[in-house]
């Protein structure tokens, strides 16, 4: 089947429609923009639904998809916002990238036993924020669901969770986008099996406000915590190695870090927005650390007019481009060796 707009029967628009089942295939852009559709049953006839199959099908809220589709492409349900559940029958192997990208009403995901290959930015694309069940059928040798979260077998990464989600022991990795965007999500502990948190896990999760993060983490990515509002304070173990650029950027409720005594590699734009941020200052140079060394990293300078700043003796990392805009600098004085 190949290219439909709003469907008419009989001078009758169509709303709820059951493809006939000598129909195998649902080819690229099939039923694109038909946005008064509100119902669709795909039968059992159906191998493979084409890219951009049903997108801004605006109206569409049930899908039912046959069980012998192998395959879904890339954007099929894109923007079909007032869907609520998805069902990924036993027969589907792969899902093409941001096959369900926009659909913001999605409560509920069910993943069946053959699915292989999810692409990568499904995980991005996929509106979280009224997410509260993930399950995946026991029989995946792919995936596994546990504590409403998508499991990676092989790697015991993380790679979807929601705002229902407890992060189960045993989990290696929280990959890209993991949590992103889950509205709802209030709480976040992450177990000390864990050892790297990825780029934009956490990002834009605007209700999380308790976050505890496990003693074996040496990784935080880009963007991990970025317009998390809520949380107030945070402690890094010292496991913690490297922390990403706008990790915590826009936590603009965050008042206290504790920095791990490990750390070596920051950016200084990792706390940007941080506006109710404590530091502590030191000769026009503003400081974090923990209760041990107040002093262990420079994160920026009161001002960039002066011509010498001296650097305190405790201080252990100076994060990346503290001093880039100091157009009149002339001099720093360095007490004790850091780590740049």
């Amino acid at each position: 089947m190949y290219r439909a707009h709003n469907l008419y029967l009989d001078n009758e628009l169509v709303t709820n429609l059951i493809i006939p089942d000598v129909v195998i295939e649902i080819g690229n852009y099939a039923f694109y923009g038909c946005t008064l559709l509100t119902s669709i049953i795909i039968p059992n006839s159906v191998i493979k639904i084409g890219d951009s199959a049903f997108s801004y099908c605006s109206s569409l809220v049930n899908a039912e998809i046959g069980n012998s589709v192998t395959s879904i492409g890339s954007n099929a349900f894109y923007d079909c916002a007032l869907m609520k559940e998805i069902t990924i029958p036993d027969s589907v192997v792969d899902i093409g990238d941001c096959a369900f990208y926009r659909c913001s009403s999605i409560q509920t995901i069910k993943i069946g036993a053959s699915v292989k290959n999810i692409g990568e930015e499904w995980f991005f694309s996929l509106s979280k924020r009224n997410v509260l069940s993930i399950t995946v059928d026991k029989n995946n040798k792919t995936y596994c669901s546990e504590g409403n979260c998508l499991i990676q077998k092989d790697t015991n990464a993380l790679i979807l969770g929601c705002n229902n989600s407890n992060i189960p022991d045993g989990v290696k990795s929280i990959g890209n986008y993991a949590f992103y965007g889950c509205t709802l999500l209030t709480s976040a502990v992450v177990p000390n099996s864990v050892i790297k948190i990825g780029n934009s896990a956490f990002d834009y999760c605007p209700s999380l406000m308790n976050v505890e993060i496990g003693n074996s983490v040496t990784s935080i990515g880009s963007y991990a915590f970025y317009g998390c509002a809520s949380i107030k304070a945070i402690i890094l173990p010292d496991s913690v190695v490297e922390i990403g650029k706008h990790a915590f950027s826009g936590c603009s409720a965050l008042e206290e870090i504790e920095l791990s005594n490990g750390i070596k590699e920051i950016s200084n734009t990792v706390f940007s927005g941080c506006d109710s941020l404590r530091f502590t200052e030191y000769d026009f140079c503003y400081y974090l650390g923990n209760e041990d060394n107040p002093y262990l990293l420079l994160v920026k300078v009161k001002s960039k007019y002066r011509t010498t700043y001296m650097v305190h003796k405790e201080c252990r990392v100076i994060c990346d481009g503290v001093f880039s805009d100091c157009a009149m600098l002339e001099e720093v004085i360095y007490l004790k060796d850091y780590t740049a």
